[in-house]
């Protein structure tokens, strides 16, 4: 397909009807208008794709999905479709700042066979849209002056306690060396790009800026601790790729033991919210490591907690 535009913003969508509208306003209303909005609808059963059909800009364009297939299967559909140079991603429930695509095309010039990718700020999500909390980075993560784009190196990136980041990727990047997405349950878009940079050897470049708006939104504990185990997965497959790259390797492999730890955590508090506690007692007294995991994890939480009680955020389900 012939490109006649300069970004792709991409957007999968399942039963998005409640988010949706915020999620394409903000690129609609952004500072920067060379772009088109490819949207998935993942054969939602809500009223996603009437929603869709309802926008009269000519740049937003549908595709559907038959049968549920996953955000993994519905980015390769939305990208099949695509027309732009680069794409952005963007989910349902998120939403850009206004100088988002702006701000990262002008760097995408001055490196155009580079993934750029911005500061992600978490939001709350409440019963009247999203409110910023703050920044997944500190703005000195990475080496460099505050305030000035930088580049990354992947171990640096995945070395992160939350390696979390929605690029700006060069469409060439990707098609040229066909890698797609997989239909992995999770931490199918950390693979993607993994597999990109790997067969690519394109650069990593951030934008400490905090442009692009995560909504936390209610889930289960359960769920995130399958989570844990899917992505450490992830990480232990990827990285045979970086076999010529033995400091990303290695970074990758750790990042696979941080992630194994985390899900064991997670089933700890499990164990506690369902009242199990002579199972979790038998789990701290078999990893010690637990008991000081908790203390660090709990007073990491309570700005958390307090901040989502102060704004009206939604609470986690069980």
């Amino acid at each position: 397909m012939t490109n006649t535009v300069s970004v792709s913003v991409i957007i999968p969508a399942f039963n998005a009807e409640r988010t949706l509208d915020l999620a394409v306003g903000s690129v609609l209303s952004g500072d920067f208008q060379d772009f088109e909005i490819v949207i998935c609808d993942d054969a939602s059963t809500d009223r996603t794709r009437r929603i869709v059909k309802g926008y009269a800009d000519p740049r937003i364009r549908l595709v559907c999905n038959k049968r549920t297939l996953g955000p993994g299967a519905s980015r390769n559909h939305a990208i099949s479709e695509s027309r732009g140079n680069w794409i952005a991603l963007l989910d349902a429930d998120d939403a850009y700042r206004s100088d988002r695509l702006k701000s990262l095309m002008e760097i995408a010039v001055r490196y155009p066979d580079c993934i750029i990718f911005d500061e992600i700020m978490e939001c709350h999500d409440t019963f009247s849209g999203i409110h910023p909390w703050r920044p997944v980075r500190h703005r000195k993560t990475y080496p460099g002056t505050p305030h000035d784009v930088r580049p990354v190196c992947v171990a640096d990136w995945i070395g992160q306690h939350r390696p979390v980041i929605s690029p700006l990727i060069p469409v060439s990047a990707f098609r040229d060396h066909g890698v797609m997405y997989s239909h992995k349950a999770c931490s199918e878009d950390l693979e993607f790009l993994l597999k990109v940079l790997a067969l690519s050897g394109a650069g990593l470049w951030y934008v400490p800026k905090p442009m692009y708006l995560y909504r936390i939104s209610p889930g289960s504990l359960s769920t995130n601790a399958n989570r844990y185990a899917l992505t450490a997965a992830t990480m232990r497959d990827v990285a045979p790729l970086f076999s010529k790259d033995p400091e990303t390797r290695e970074a990758l492999l750790n990042a696979e033991k941080r992630f194994l730890i985390a899900g064991e955590y997670r089933k700890l508090l499990i164990d506690l919210r369902k009242r199990r506690f002579r199972k979790a007692i038998k789990m701290i007294l078999h990893n010690h490591w637990m008991a000081r995991e908790m203390i660090l994890r709990g007073t990491q939480q309570l700005p958390y907690l307090i901040s989502r009680a102060v704004h009206g955020g939604r609470r986690r389900t069980r």
